[in-house]
């Protein structure tokens, strides 16, 4: 399984994996691809249909908005917490990793901080799911968010 920033939706490509994000500038609004892939060959394993991606998005990142959602529940759900962090649950639709569907994608946008230095931030991607063979999944992505002041 994979969970990272993906340079294109549904994508299993490793080309397209990304695991920080640099460069950002201070108050830009930020598009993000959270693709849920199934990366083995296997097609007789997979993650059943109601497994779970979980998005948090680092505090001081405001304006947390779905842009498009391909294989979740419609529309996955977005709770900003008391200490300005926000969460975005997405529900798989269908069982992912079968022979039809490899990946399913969570698009969203974020305002960054607007800083007066720089400044790290860690996206934290989790899921929660069983297997055909009933595993429990509980993958763990870290993502670098590097905010750089003018």
């Amino acid at each position: 399984m994979a969970m990272f920033i993906f340079q294109l939706v549904d994508s299993r490509n490793n080309a397209d994996m990304r695991s920080i994000r640099t460069g950002i500038t201070p108050g830009s609004t930020q598009t993000f691809n959270i693709v849920f892939a199934d990366l083995d060959s296997i097609n007789t394993t997979w993650i059943k249909s109601g497994g779970q991606l979980i998005i948090n998005v680092p505090k001081d990142w405001t304006d947390v908005q779905i842009v498009n959602n391909f294989g979740f529940t419609n529309p996955p759900s977005v709770t900003t917490f008391g200490d300005g962090s926000t969460q975005i649950i997405g529900t798989l639709s269908s069982n992912l990793g079968t022979a039809t569907n490899q990946a399913d994608t969570i698009q969203f946008s974020a305002k960054a901080p607007d800083i007066t230095y720089d400044q790290m931030y860690v996206m934290y991607v989790l899921a929660q799911g069983q297997t055909t063979n009933n595993f429990s999944i509980g993958p763990l992505s870290e993502i670098v968010l590097q905010v750089d002041a003018p």
